[in-house]
């Protein structure tokens, strides 16, 4: 890290709040700003279902006096069908709320069944067909300090194809249900081709122009936290999702909007998204290498020792075409062990391979 950046570093406190700010405030406010969106005039329904409340439900002196004679299962459920009936519209509060939560709980739960079932079974092929790997020599410690950056971001992470789905649900995206309703077999097929070009290039642009260039994202977004992983044997499955939480939010957001403009089948849709939590899981443990056109795992860690190249997730088409493309040989194996021995921060590796287009 640079001596500027070092210099403005924030307290203890400071980053504290950032964090609970990315992690927790933002998936809330963007959930209250949806109700809004939802329905308008909520906040004169909220006012008539808190007055049914105190109608079928006494109001408390203390919490003791709540213990002592705590409401009824009738008067609860009263109350839910009283607000039911209430916001009885087609967008209304509590059952945007409910849409809303319970979709949100299902990816929250989603993703922690993919990073640990994914990456336990990943480390368990290591450990059976090649224990000498290097992402097996991380000690636990280190390897449950990137458990819990993952942890840490994953709220908002869920906020994106939660988002997805709500905006589904009211008609805006041209995703279908069936293979049938997108044309049949070869047109979802062609579909999801040109989807998933969009896609890439959509991540292509979320890492290397925003996270990688743009001054404002550098400074703010904090995907230098990602990099802080150089190493094949700094990296484990674990490491995959070990972002800031708008750094990895951001890099998911292609898979959402671009289900706007290409009818795809619900199936590919989630099959691209669970593929993506592996894929992610993969190239993070620097082995085993894939045929081209792939940016496998050997690219990727290529991507960490020079920061200045390999940006693309499946492909390397868009490194291609952009002329950051760099492939694994003897030069790249002896300049990681040249860092290795001489760690070059970030503003080092700009200055040395910022500028500089290899193919």
């Amino acid at each position: 890290m640079s001596a500027d950046r070092v210099a403005s570093r924030p307290s203890l406190l400071q980053q504290g709040i950032r964090r609970f700010v990315r992690t927790w405030l933002l998936p809330v406010a963007i959930f209250v700003a949806y109700l809004a969106l939802a329905d308008r005039d909520y906040a004169a329904k909220f006012e008539r279902a808190n007055a049914i409340s105190h109608h079928l439900i006494p109001s408390y002196a203390s919490f003791s006096e709540f213990l002592q004679s705590p409401p009824t299962t009738y008067q609860i459920s009263t109350l839910v069908v009283e607000f039911s009936s209430l916001v009885g519209s087609s967008r209304t509060v509590l059952r945007e709320i409910i849409f809303f939560g319970l979709t949100w709980v299902f990816y929250y739960g989603f993703i922690h069944v993919l990073y640990y079932l994914g990456g336990w079974a990943m480390r368990q092929m290591f450990f059976k067909f090649k224990p000498s790997a290097n992402n097996l020599k991380l000690s636990t410690e280190a390897q449950w300090e990137q458990i819990l950056h993952s942890e840490k971001a994953f709220p908002l992470y869920c906020v994106v194809p939660t988002v997805g789905d709500v905006l589904r649900h009211h008609g805006f995206s041209q995703m279908t249900d069936s293979f049938a309703e997108c044309g049949g077999f070869a047109r979802s097929l062609f579909n999801f081709t040109i989807y998933m070009f969009l896609v890439e290039g959509g991540v292509f642009f979320v890492h290397y122009w925003m996270l990688h260039k743009w001054p404002w994202g550098k400074k703010y977004l904090n995907h230098d936290d990602h990099h802080k992983y150089v190493h094949e044997d700094e990296m484990t499955t674990w490491s995959g999702f070990a972002f800031e939480a708008i750094d990895g939010t951001l890099q998911g957001v292609p898979f959402v909007l671009f289900q706007f403009v290409v009818p795809v089948p619900e199936f590919l849709g989630i099959t691209a998204g669970a593929l993506v939590g592996i894929w992610t899981m993969y190239i993070h443990v620097a082995e085993p290498a894939l045929p081209w056109p792939f940016m496998g795992a050997d690219y990727h860690s290529i991507h960490h020792i020079y920061n200045w190249n390999n940006f693309g997730l499946f492909t390397q088409l868009w490194d291609w075409l952009f002329g950051t493309l760099r492939h694994p040989d003897s030069n790249t194996r002896k300049f990681a062990e040249e860092t290795r021995a001489n760690r070059k921060n970030l503003a080092q590796l700009h200055q040395m391979f910022g500028r500089e287009k290899t193919a």
